[in-house]
């Protein structure tokens, strides 16, 4: 089976779908799509995803998947059960309730200031800084209190509820404004950065919008 990934490395949600790809080591062929490579906006493309976003997944049966966390998902429940999916399913609804919190509650506020701050752009109704600030932190905080006491969100092994999570906490780190003390969080970053797939996809992404 050939799993086709379309997507740019720069994009937060394609880099979710490349660190899962890499700590299931699943081969997979990457076809660059969106911001500068274009392709998104083909007929062809949108026939794949109507939304014309990444990434999308295909296989070579025809099976497309787009939505970066249900790719996740199936990438996981396919080669991962018992590591990045968990077997028991109340750790798995656990996990699963936690990346629908990052996409709900911490991606907003992260990924409005990542807008504005690094890529220098804005869009209608986006808050004003300190209120995004505020409710990251907020969201942060919230984490910092939830975390398992040692180890990745769940405790260990990593699960699928830190690919989204991961990604949006190196984000945070990496916005030039002031952080609050929260160790936890913190604790939980250095651990991810431990990893050589979330240093390579994550860490280690193209710059923004490439």
């Amino acid at each position: 089976m050939t799993t086709k990934i379309w997507a740019r490395r720069s994009s937060s949600n394609a880099q979710k779908v490349f660190w899962a790809l890499a700590e299931l080591d699943v081969p997979h062929q990457q076809i660059n799509a969106g911001a500068k490579y274009g392709i998104v906006d083909e007929p062809d493309y949108r026939r794949k995803n109507p939304n014309g976003l990444v990434p999308t997944l295909e296989e070579d049966d025809g099976f497309v998947l787009w939505e970066s966390n249900a790719i996740v998902r199936y990438l996981a429940d396919q080669h991962g059960r018992g590591t990045l999916q968990p077997t028991d399913a109340r750790q798995r609804a656990r996990a699963d309730s936690w990346m629908d919190w990052t996409t709900t509650t911490l991606e907003p506020s992260v990924n409005g200031l990542w807008l504005r701050r690094v890529l220098g752009r804005d869009r209608p109704g986006l808050a004003a800084d300190d209120v995004l600030i505020a409710n990251a932190i907020k969201a942060l905080t919230l984490l910092a209190e939830r975390l398992a006491p040692d180890g990745y969100l769940l405790g260990e092994p990593l699960s699928i509820g830190d690919i989204p999570l991961g990604v949006l906490v190196n984000r945070w780190f990496v916005l030039a404004i002031p952080h609050p003390e929260l160790p936890r969080v913190r604790r939980y970053h250095e651990l991810l950065s431990t990893r050589n797939a979330f240093r390579e996809h994550v860490i280690g992404a193209p710059p923004p919008m490439t």
